[in-house]
């Protein structure tokens, strides 16, 4: 165990796991388990029924795999910015000078 604080946020909430990182690590999974499947087919026997289907949908597979983990990140990063986002200052909160 370390002795060291943990880090915390400006406004003293607790920092919870945006729901899109972690819809982006599945998707992410997903993606790679569809490469592997790939790397298998070649070496796979081709009348398998699962290498036919990957053969024959794979691209379609990855394509929109590719567009889903893409979606989903910019997502992830847009709800990030929207909560850690701080109010504008407003004319009347401006620090006056002093002459």
């Amino acid at each position: 165990m370390s002795n060291q604080p943990h880090p915390s946020n400006d406004d003293s909430q607790s920092h919870h796991l945006n729901f899109f990182f972690r819809l982006a690590v599945v998707v992410a999974t997903v993606f790679v388990v569809t490469i592997l499947a790939f790397v298998a087919a070649i070496f796979g026997d081709p009348t398998s029924p699962a290498i036919r289907i990957i053969n024959h949908y794979g691209g379609q597979m990855i394509l929109w795999e590719v567009v889903a983990l893409l979606v989903v990140v910019v997502l992830a990063m847009v709800v990030d910015q929207w909560r850690n986002r701080k109010p504008r200052e407003t004319l009347t909160e401006r620090p006056t000078s002093k002459h």
